[in-house]
């Protein structure tokens, strides 16, 4: 089956999920309001608070988000509100929808464990790389002008891509895959460890350290590629 069929298809699904509306606006709205004050408390810290940016910006977003609560359609619809704060020279907002997948993730986990006792925190890593335990999460940014950096950091979910990515694509994915309708941009999987990603369209670099299933782009995996070996 080809790769643009198979996304088709999964944006239907999720697409069905969400209803494509915005289900809770005054949830949108907290979402927004807690972006807001994640961009204004990062640039506050100190160059010595910040281990890297991904691990930052994620941490800090999550700290953010601990208090709301939101679904999947939520993601979405914020994530197509956020083209409000389109237009900036450095726009670090992919790493604040990385939060929320991340955040709302954690707890779509958690109350899958709590349903099922039996399942201990030693078989944690096994139980989360179940497809049937991993949500579904879809991110519009075809409107946006200025490509999102750091879409999917720390992914252990599905996420589906309407639109174009920026660098640092899948930076330090645990499991999960990552779909991208559009083209992706540089750094694409740094420090990845687990997962696939897959684009349609074309993408500039592969990041550092990057492991997992792969990565393809235009329907061919172009990371890891295989070594030919010459037999004499």
């Amino acid at each position: 089956m080809k790769l643009t069929k198979i996304i088709d298809e999964e944006y239907t699904d999720v697409q069905s999920c969400n209803n494509s509306e915005l289900k809770n606006e005054k949830t949108v709205e907290e979402l927004i309001s807690a972006y807001q004050r994640w961009e204004i408390n990062f640039k506050k810290m100190k160059d010595s608070e910040i281990i890297n940016w991904a691990t930052s910006l994620v941490k800090l977003g999550v700290q953010e988000l601990k208090d709301i609560r939101y679904d999947s359609s939520d993601i979405t619809a914020c994530t197509v509100s956020l083209g409000a704060f389109d237009g900036e020279e450095i726009f670090i907002a992919g790493y604040f929808i990385s939060a929320m997948v991340y955040n709302h993730q954690e707890e779509y986990i958690k109350k899958h464990q709590e349903a099922h006792s039996e399942y201990r925190e030693a078989d944690r890593k096994k139980y989360q790389e179940k497809n049937e335990e991993r949500n579904k999460y879809l991110l519009i940014t075809e409107h946006f002008q200025t490509p999102l950096l750091g879409l999917g950091a720390f992914n252990k979910s599905d996420i589906l891509i309407q639109g174009d990515a920026g660098d640092f694509l899948g930076i330090y994915m645990h499991s999960g895959i990552i779909r991208v309708s559009g083209k992706a941009r540089d750094d694409i999987g740094t420090n990845m460890t687990g997962g696939r990603i897959e684009i349609i369209g074309s993408y500039k670099s592969i990041g550092q350290n990057c492991k997992g299933e792969g990565i393809y782009s235009r329907g061919k995996k172009v990371y890891p590629k295989k070594i030919k070996r010459i037999i004499k």
